[in-house]
């Protein structure tokens, strides 16, 4: 089948850039000595997954406890599960998880383990918990150093739990446009991790992993010595935001939307069947108020979205395009895009040689 053949919008990725990107990640981790957990969400596909596997991944990452369960069932048995897991209805669902896979989650509070504690003595298993830290994005997780060794000697009083070490997710550098001052806040969240490990090795507590994740940043906290795990995503196919952040070239973005023009009643104005449940409208990096970038026109701006419909205008006053033309668009948030849409097409070249459901699309429990 050739891309001819596809009914639009579609999302495409090239197979010889992703396969590339997975390939250039594991090289720099396994150069720096560091173990790579790539985090799914991005892509949701257990055979992307797989290929990270292949390229020398330990495991994976999820998000949910609904996308470590898809990850589960084709076959993938080592899963850590980045978010708080609080309800019963949660807990009983991770602890049938545990008998198809090593699953370990994470806790920033007392709350929160002492309900997981229990469900997992009462199952009769042991389970292995990561403390989050917060080293900068105030969201979840313990501030550094002591609040995290409080944590542990609490942690003490639950014999079903069992500590690997600590993690952070330091997403606060996508708010750094500019590298000078992404490294040092990188840096930052390195050494508070660094040291947070090491109070905690000095007061007899074993922290064998201590796990760092974000695209923006890996290349550059994965050279920090003591670091021992990285948590990418997003590098499996990059994005726009990524260009604009420095993180990649547009050579190296491998996933697109190909979509069709479906109106064109004004010179400067071409419709196109992409909307806001095609594309995401993320536009996180603030550095324009477009959707997305069209590939190979570059005098075009994808600058409106509703629904179905998506607007793309010409500051040169005409476009070059005809009613069932068809157009390259680079999301702005490759994660966000991928949870819309059921499945995706691998190409190389122009022939579609893949076709791949998204298995953890939706899977927000």
């Amino acid at each position: 089948m050739k891309i001819t053949d596809l009914d639009t919008p579609a999302v495409l990725i090239d197979l010889d850039k992703l396969e590339q990107n997975i390939q250039r990640m594991a090289a720099f981790a396994k150069a720096q000595g560091i173990d790579l957990r790539p985090h799914i969400k991005t892509h949701k596909i257990p055979q992307i997954a797989f290929m990270q596997l292949r390229a020398g991944a330990v495991g994976i990452t999820c998000q949910k406890l609904g996308e470590a369960e898809v990850m589960a069932a084709a076959g993938i048995d080592d899963i850590l599960i980045t978010y708080n897991i609080v309800g019963e209805h949660k807990l009983h669902r991770l602890a049938q998880l545990k008998r198809l896979a090593n699953v370990c989650t994470v806790v920033d509070s007392e709350e929160v383990m002492a309900p997981l504690a229990a469900r997992m003595q009462q199952e009769g298993l042991q389970h292995e918990v990561m403390i989050e830290i917060n080293t900068g994005l105030n969201r979840c997780g313990v501030l550094p150093e002591e609040p995290v060794l409080a944590l542990v000697q609490r942690l003490q009083q639950y014999p079903s739990l069992k500590l690997r070490g600590i993690f952070t997710h330091e997403g606060h550098v996508y708010n750094f446009p500019h590298l000078e001052e992404r490294e040092s806040a990188v840096m930052k969240a390195a050494n508070d991790m660094k040291r947070t490990a090491q109070l905690l090795r000095e007061q007899g507590f074993p922290c064998e992993v201590i796990s760092v994740g974000s695209t923006p940043s890996a290349m550059i906290i994965g050279k920090s010595a003591g670091i021992t795990e990285l948590r990418p995503g997003n590098y499996v196919f990059y994005d726009r935001v990524q260009l604009k952040l420095g993180s990649c070239t547009e050579e190296q973005i491998a996933a697109s939307v190909l979509a069709t023009v479906i109106s064109r009643l004004a010179p400067d104005r071409a419709i196109i069947d992409a909307g806001n449940k095609t594309m995401c409208t993320d536009n996180a990096a603030d550095f324009d108020k477009t959707i997305g970038m069209v590939v190979d026109y570059p005098e075009l701006t994808f600058n409106y979205s509703s629904e179905e419909h998506g607007r793309i205008t010409s500051q040169a006053g005409n476009i070059d395009l005809k009613v069932g033309d068809r157009v390259r668009l680079i999301p702005n948030h490759a994660c966000g895009m991928m949870n819309m849409h059921d499945e995706v097409y691998g190409i190389r070249g122009d022939t579609v040689e893949a076709v791949w459901k998204v298995a953890a699309r939706g899977k927000i429990r």
